[in-house]
């Protein structure tokens, strides 16, 4: 038991260190890279394994936290793209991957506000929980667009600032400018009231440009 209570201690100060700016769970014993953004919508860093838990949130203490504040209520949302891991340690979850520092492509985050939406309806004590790999980027971004799907917001605008003021210190949520484009579009196309349909382009014969001669 002392053992493990020095390890804890002593890698507190690392994962405080790693979560930056972001605003921490600490309460009931927990200490957890993870963010109440609104009663049923949590953001938080990725429930790591093994040693990858030294430094990020540690899978059994999110399992812990979930089971401790909403059993058999809440659902897992994964966003990252390049890694996984035993999810099967969660009664709900589903994935919804795309790369890091990049946008999601617009059918993806219609996907991921549909399944949050029928997940919160179905029942009133129903909570999401949903993780990238720092929880902050690719997080907020779906985060935004269900606020917006949800009509919890008008504007994109309303809902980065919202965000970021629940996520961070320093109000600095979704940072990235094409995942804060995205974000923008999405609360176009729903102001629009329009289905998205996606275009395909293709070249059929590129020109090629001549370099332009100068006489001598």
């Amino acid at each position: 038991m002392a053992n493990t209570l020095s390890t804890s201690k002593m890698t507190n100060p690392i994962r405080n260190l790693v979560s930056k700016r972001r605003i921490r769970y600490t309460q009931d014993g927990f200490d957890l890279d993870l963010t109440y953004i609104n009663d049923r919508i949590i953001a938080m860093g990725y429930p790591a394994e093994h040693m990858e838990s030294i430094y990020r949130n540690k899978i059994e203490d999110v399992q812990k936290m979930l089971e401790k504040n909403h059993a058999g209520c809440y659902k897992i949302y994964n966003l990252c793209s390049e890694r996984s891991y035993n999810h099967k340690r969660f009664p709900y979850y589903s994935g919804y991957p795309f790369k890091d520092h990049n946008p999601p492509d617009i059918e993806l985050i219609t996907s991921f506000c549909r399944d949050v939406d029928e997940h919160l309806r179905a029942d009133s004590k129903n909570v999401v929980a949903v993780h990238c790999k720092a929880g902050k980027g690719r997080t907020g971004t779906m985060i935004c667009c269900y606020l917006l799907y949800s009509r919890q917001f008008n504007t994109a605008a309303e809902a980065l600032h919202y965000y970021a003021q629940r996520r961070t210190s320093d109000s600095k949520g979704v940072t990235i400018p094409s995942q804060r484009r995205y974000v923008e579009y999405y609360a176009s196309l729903l102001q629009s009231n329009e289905t998205y349909k996606p275009v395909t382009l293709y070249v059929s014969s590129p020109d090629t440009l001549k370099t332009p001669t100068t006489p001598n």
